[in-house]
């Protein structure tokens, strides 16, 4: 687990005009980056789940959905995932504290989409599968018998 001993920071905190950074965003950036220059890079290749846990002080004017951007991109600028494409499953969680911190975890996620999503219909872009609920499962277990995925 992760732990960072910092104020989260809002997407609508983090840019004005056509995506340009603020220097708030610059700043954060920079904060979290020293903070996870002990976290190995490059662990995860595949698939990813990442828990987000934020304590916050000002937690009942927090919206929750827009803290999660900034820090899955600083993941990513810093080499712990490979991509915020690969984050499969994202869960969020705010909790009232006096003192803002974050905790994030980072499980690799591969069996997930092996178990829900088939070769299929990730080669076609098809989001509904949860093992083809239209389709029979054979062309999935075909698939992932001989190596696909």
């Amino acid at each position: 687990m992760i732990t960072l001993d910092l104020s989260p920071l809002s997407v609508n905190r983090a840019f004005y005009g056509k995506h340009i950074k603020t220097a708030e965003h610059r700043k954060f950036c920079e904060d979290v980056s020293l903070l996870l220059n002990n976290v190995p890079k490059n662990m995860y290749t595949g698939y990813v789940q990442v828990t987000y846990k934020f304590y916050l002080d000002n937690f009942k004017k927090t919206d929750l959905g827009n803290l999660e951007k900034c820090l899955t991109d600083i993941l990513v600028q810093n080499q712990i995932i490979p991509d915020d494409r690969f984050v499969v499953v994202l869960l969020m969680t705010k909790y009232p504290s006096k003192l803002d911190r974050i905790e994030i975890e980072i499980q690799e996620a591969n069996d997930y989409i092996k178990e829900n999503i088939c070769g299929k219909c990730v080669h076609d872009n098809t989001v509904v599968c949860t093992k083809c609920r239209n389709q029979s499962e054979s062309h999935a277990k075909d698939y992932f018998k001989h190596g696909g995925f």
